[in-house]
């Protein structure tokens, strides 16, 4: 690779600045040629809140600038509304933490505020040695300046104005200004530089400033100090007035590359602060010299190792040509990736694999930031407000057919391709950043003990891709590392736990094995549908929903202490077991072919107001408890009226529906604590099913109301008094077997007859009940009156 360092090592510094410029574009001739770069995004983070001025890390109405070196990831504002505001910079504190779309990162509470016009705010950042630089444009009449941050606190340090040019020794400073570190001249020497440079619109020099202090870097006369500027000689030549808008330098040389509207220069360093003229070295770019002229931003891409689809070695520009405001334009066509140090650079063929081939279209302002040592670069969207960061040095292993085992170790990112399956088997463990599967599988294990992928490497699954597990024991441990993307996950033997929050969207098949998403604290998640004909284990100790499907013919069992609802018609027809905590049915199919077994300890709960059924039901086995809570459920099989009611009595108790097992209502007990009557009913539905559903009594058939067709029941059984056994239908509302005076008096005594729906949710309409004829009403209350002082005057007898 040719590099300028091997050019000036070799004496070229010391050439005429003529020699020089023509020996710096001859090297760079033949890089690129023929080369192409693969970019991979990692994460996408949302950035949003930060909009919000109610949030503290808030920085303005959307974010303008980024400053990145790997770990550490800053964003400031702009003030985009039609007054006055406010603008900030704030941290994201964890920007490698999770891969993944949409990603909402934890952010460092805002600093830096600065009031500014509309359309004013922060115009560029830049890390060094850790200070932060951040220039600034607040639309007063002499606007722009700069200000330093020591990053260990995000604490202010200095702040310089441009105020009558004394700052930038220019005679304008008006316009938003990017910022950079300046390397210096390295020529046989490094000599000079280690500054934060900035420049405005105008001609003249611009201003560096040390990143500690603010005292300016280059003094041409005079005793500079940050309150007396006014000797400063800027480092960024210029011979006319123009919009210069950002820069960025080569670090092995010093060279300057600046950002007009729509053009791109390029200064040969020739000392500490010389410079040879600039050379336009992109023009025709389409940014006007009007409102579109804040989205002219560059990068300088040192040092680039892209080794995916296509391999680029070199150095590069990447830099945005904005043609409008307008939303909807596509990433590809707005960011530009080129050659350097060129008369003529030449565009480097670039393939973008952005996450689950999600599109971005975006209002094609975007902001830069590039880090060597971690071949990381970062992306602002300003329109979508989210920040995208790609990894590009990426090793590719392609499988075409068949299944092949490699040997995987590094620590660059990989990359999957090719319809086969790559197994990696190895003692040991992938450690590298960020693994890519794009195509055909990446199998872990290939049945025995070896095979790993390293923590925190994160997995990025394409559509139609796949991750494969086959290992003979528990993988060593937790899986701790975050799966994305649109494919999916396959089990196919050992006991693999997992503890991330994984997002890939793909689906999951346990074929075998046992799959535990937790161990019993608060993390580990799965999105997508669950396939099991292995074992599936949810061990959480806080409450979770699981919003997708399960499926399959294995075993589902709830453990740890926390509660899971599950919102779906899941098709699963292996045995639920709750061998922990809460397990809550939130749809009327969540185990309809699915076997619930409970066991002590457990507790399997039907969702408040929520008409559900299972398969069967066994709780008599490990002593278990059924909650129906204002719900209803129905075993569809396996139990018979006999048992039912013994597990009724045993979860009523002593008549507060507070037993331990059994079948209870939470709902139940908590109104009979407060002195009113409800309990649990049942109804053989005669067809092999029991429902049993939170009621009063006298609600003979359990549709949570009390009306003249239960009134009917209880008469027409013919039971009353005389002691042949008798069903919750027919009037045994304390199942004791018959119906008699205290079921009555139940009856009478709830207050409900004929008032319509007494378990209505919160928020909802409630039924209307049917009004009888008041012959009919007469008729049933009469009757059961008749009924009742009947057999008072019996029994007085």
């Amino acid at each position: 690779m040719n590099s300028i360092p091997s050019l000036l090592s070799a004496g070229v510094a010391r050439r005429s600045p003529c020699a020089l410029v023509v020996a710096v574009l001859a090297s760079f001739a033949s890089v690129a040629a023929a080369q192409s770069m693969s970019i991979y995004e990692r994460v996408r983070l949302d950035i949003g809140t930060t909009a919000n001025a109610a949030n503290p890390h808030f920085i303005g109405s959307n974010p303008i600038a980024i400053a990145w070196n790997g770990h550490q990831l800053y964003v400031a504002g702009l003030n985009s509304s039609a007054s006055s505001g406010t603008t900030a910079i704030t941290q994201i504190t964890n920007p490698n933490a999770v891969p993944g779309l949409s990603v909402v990162p934890s952010f460092g509470p805002s600093f830096g505020a600065l009031t500014t016009a509309a359309s004013r705010g922060y115009s560029g950042l830049a890390l060094t040695s850790g200070k932060l630089g951040a220039s600034w444009d607040n639309g007063a009449s002499s606007p722009s300046g700069i200000q330093g941050f020591d990053t260990s606190s995000n604490t202010f340090l200095w702040n310089l104005s441009a105020s009558g040019g004394t700052a930038a020794n220019v005679g304008s400073s008006r316009g938003m200004s990017g910022i950079s570190v300046d390397p210096g001249y390295q020529g046989i020497t490094s000599q000079g530089g280690g500054g934060f440079a900035w420049t405005t619109q105008g001609s003249g020099r611009r201003a560096e400033n040390d990143p500690t202090t603010g005292i300016p870097t280059y003094v041409l006369s005079g005793n500079a100090t940050p309150a007396n500027p006014s000797s400063v000689g800027g480092m960024i030549a210029s011979s006319t007035s123009t919009f210069w808008r950002d820069i960025t330098f080569d670090p092995a040389t010093g060279d300057l590359y600046s950002r007009n509207n729509n053009l791109v220069t390029m200064n040969v360093r020739t000392g500490p602060n010389s410079l040879v003229t600039g050379i336009n070295i992109v023009s025709g770019l389409t940014i006007s010299n009007t409102s579109n002229s804040i989205g002219a931003n560059i990068e300088f891409l040192s040092r680039v190792e892209s080794q995916g689809s296509g391999s680029y070695e070199g150095n590069a520009l990447i830099f945005n040509d904005r043609a409008s405001n307008t939303s909807a334009q596509p990433w590809t066509s707005v960011i530009k990736i080129t050659t350097t140090g060129s008369t003529t650079v030449a565009a480097i063929p670039t393939a973008w694999n952005m996450l689950y081939g999600a599109s971005v279209n975006g209002s094609s302002l975007y902001d830069f930031g590039w880090d060597a040592t971690t071949q990381t670069l970062a992306v602002m969207d300003y329109s979508n407000r989210t920040i995208s960061i790609f990894d590009l040095d990426v090793t590719v292993q392609t499988v075409a057919g068949g299944t092949q085992t490699a040997s995987l170790s590094g620590t660059t990112p990989l990359a999957k391709r090719g319809a086969g399956t790559l197994v990696a088997d190895q003692v040991g463990a992938i450690a590298t950043n960020t693994v890519y599967v794009e195509e055909g599988t990446l199998q872990i294990g290939s049945g025995g003990t070896s095979g790993w992928i390293g923590s925190p490497v994160a997995v990025t699954v394409s559509s139609g891709a796949n991750v494969v597990f086959d290992r003979s024991d528990d993988y060593g441990g937790t899986f701790a590392n975050v799966i994305g993307g649109a494919g999916g996950v396959e089990l196919k033997n050992g006991v693999l736990t997992v503890t991330a929050a994984n997002s890939y969207t793909g689906g999951t098949l346990v074929s075998g094995g046992t799959l535990s998403v937790g161990v019993g604290g608060t993390t580990g998640s799965l999105l997508g549908t669950i396939t099991t004909n292995g074992a599936l284990v949810f061990n959480r100790s806080d409450a979770t929903t699981f919003t997708d499907v399960i499926a399959g013919s294995g075993s589902l069992t709830k453990a740890g202490e926390g509660r899971l609802t599950l919102t779906r018609a899941n098709t699963l027809t292996g045995p639920t077991t709750v061998q922990g905590g809460v397990l809550q049915l939130a749809n009327g199919s969540a185990l309809a072919a699915s076997r619930l077994v409970v066991v002590a300890g457990g507790t399997g709960q039907v969702a408040p107001f929520t008409t559900t059924s299972v398969a069967g039901l066994d709780l008599a086995t490990g002593n278990g408890l059924m909650d129906v809570t204002s719900g209803a459920l129905t075993i569809s099989s396996g139990l018979t009226a006999p048992q039912l009611v013994a597990e009724l009595i045993e979860g009523r108790g002593n008549g507060s529906w507070t037993g331990t097992s059994g079948i209870t209502s939470s709902t139940a007990a908590a109104e009979v604590a407060a002195s009113t009557q409800r309990a649990v009913g049942w109804l053989d539905n005669g067809d092999g099913s029991l429902t049993v559903a939170y009621a009063a009594p006298g609600d003979t058939n359990l549709d949570w109301s009390i009306d003249i067709l239960d009134a009917a029941n209880f008469l027409a059984g013919g039971k009353f008094d005389t002691g042949a056994a008798a069903t919750w239908l027919e009037g045994d509302f304390n199942y004791d077997g018959i119906v008699d005076i205290i079921d009555a008096a139940d009856f009478l005594t709830t207050g409900l007859y004929n008032t319509g729906n007494y378990n209505t949710a919160p928020g909802s309409a409630g039924a209307v009940a049917a009004v009888p004829e008041p012959s009919s009403v007469a008729l049933a209350a009469g009757g059961m009156m008749a009924a009742v002082g009947w057999s008072i005057r019996r029994r007085s007898r």
